[in-house]
């Protein structure tokens, strides 16, 4: 294998989760009876444009009386820095990816969250890493191994990466996500195959991860860029064994094809709500993300798109066979660990993140 400089462990950076300290309060049900003003939300596309419908625009505006304007659009970090930079932004709420919220904030793109305006019991449903003083948690979910149980019939079947990059013992066609975005790549799953316990993942060992892929490079089959790529090779019954976002694996599952999810080890991505610096309506903002954040409000959008809330207290209005399905289920989410946003969003001296520097080295090793 060619030699990789670029990708030296020492040119990678710490980062660390923030936590906020949040106080109490609640939006008052006397603002229903009268108009009080408008704002706008990017609800992102598809059926998660229609959860977000449900869950939030609508039971909002009943509740508050204020307007909301719902664009199915999704925010992307450069759409964000224009808008900001220019002074021209036009939107008062989004979703970003928790790399992206982390990188928007440390350039000023982002507005304080205010939690004085929150419900302190809806609060304490938050992990502290979704209670970020720039952003608060959305929703979760997950990288994680799964199979084709027919494949293993009568057999033990896979259990961890470990086993994954066992072929001997493990047969069946693989995948796994590439690493082309420089977030999303197989890196922690091949630091677990190599015996790294999950607490001790970040800051990534990229030469150790590097020299494990080395051996399961030759056995993966495809490597997958989006979830919709993942669900048809299971579907198809190409992939035998492999990684795939869980919500890809529940629709499979709900169809009645033969996909079971191990949740050891899988990888846990948080989503965040976030207001842009210069938003018009940032005070009615802020009022909606805590409304969002509601426990309540949260079920209907995991019911409705299997995207696992990030308020334990949605639990208590899902059932059990509902909630079972979703990553945050407290026995699945005690088997996982939480991507290190921060690590991967964090700069060298030389302003480039680890995301950057990621993209670079995979690029370098898919090619040789």
């Amino acid at each position: 294998m060619a030699s990789r400089s670029l990708i030296n462990r020492r040119t990678f950076t710490k980062g660390g989760l923030i936590a906020a300290i949040a106080s109490p309060a609640i939006i008052g049900r006397a603002a229903r009876a009268q108009s009080q003003g408008e704002l706008t939300v990017m609800i992102s596309g598809g059926a998660f444009a229609d959860g977000n419908t449900e869950a939030y625009v609508k039971p909002f505006q009943e509740a508050t009386g204020i307007k909301v304007n719902a664009v199915r659009e999704q925010v992307s970090l450069a759409k964000l820095k224009l808008a900001v930079e220019s002074n021209n932004v036009d939107f008062d709420v989004c979703y970003m990816p928790g790399q992206a919220v982390e990188i928007a904030n440390r350039n000023g793109y982002l507005t304080p969250i205010d939690y004085s305006v929150f419900d302190e019991e809806e609060l304490s449903g938050l992990a502290d890493t979704g209670k970020k003083p720039f952003a608060v948690g959305s929703f979760f979910y997950a990288f994680v191994l799964c199979m084709n149980r027919e494949l293993y019939k009568g057999n033990t079947p896979p259990a961890s990466w470990k086993d994954f990059w066992d072929v001997e013992n493990f047969p069946g066609t693989r995948v796994l996500h590439g690493g082309d975005d420089g977030a999303n790549g197989p890196w922690e799953f091949a630091l677990l195959a190599d015996g790294v316990p999950m607490e001790e993942l970040y800051p990534l060992d990229v030469e150790r991860a590097y020299r494990a892929l080395d051996r399961i490079k030759p056995e993966i089959r495809r490597w997958w860029k989006v979830g919709s790529e993942a669900e048809q090779l299971f579907h198809d019954r190409v992939a035998h064994i492999g990684e795939s976002y869980e919500g890809r694996a529940n629709i499979l599952r709900d169809q009645g094809h033969p996909i079971d999810i191990e949740w050891n080890q899988g990888k846990l991505v948080a989503s965040y709500w976030a207001i842009p610096n210069g938003a018009p309506n940032a005070e009615l903002a802020q009022k909606f993300l805590a409304f969002a954040i509601r426990g309540e409000q949260q079920a209907i959008l995991a019911r409705m798109t299997g995207t696992a809330p990030s308020n334990a207290r949605a639990m208590d209005h899902l059932s059990e066979e509902e909630a079972k399905k979703l990553a945050t289920y407290p026995e699945n989410r005690a088997r996982m660990f939480e991507n290190n946003a921060a690590w991967y969003a964090e700069a060298g001296p030389d302003g480039r993140s680890n995301i950057e520097r990621m993209a670079e080295s995979w690029q370098e090793w898919i090619l040789t």
